[in-house]
C-alpha cells in the first residue's frame, strides 16, 4: 500500500475516532437528560395525583355542608 494512502487512512482514522468520541459526549449528556426528564415527570404525575385528590376532598367538604 502506498505511503501516502496510509496517511490518508490515518488521518480519516484520526476524524473517525474524534467522531466517535464527540458522540459518545453527547449520548452521556442525553442519556442523563433522559433520566432528569423521567424523574420530572414522576414528580408531575405525584403532584397531579395529590391535587386531584385535594380537589375531591374539598367538593366531598362543600357537598356535605350544602346537604
Amino acid at each position: 500500500m502506498p505511503e501516502q494512502r496510509i496517511k490518508e487512512l490515518e488521518t480519516q482514522l484520526l476524524a473517525a475516532q474524534g467522531n466517535i468520541a464527540e458522540l459518545t459526549k453527547n449520548n452521556a449528556a442525553l442519556t442523563a437528560s433522559l433520566a432528569e426528564a423521567g424523574v420530572a415527570l414522576k414528580r408531575s404525575r405525584r403532584s397531579a395525583r395529590k391535587d386531584g385528590n385535594t380537589l375531591r376532598d374539598e367538593i366531598s367538604v362543600l357537598q356535605r355542608r350544602r346537604d
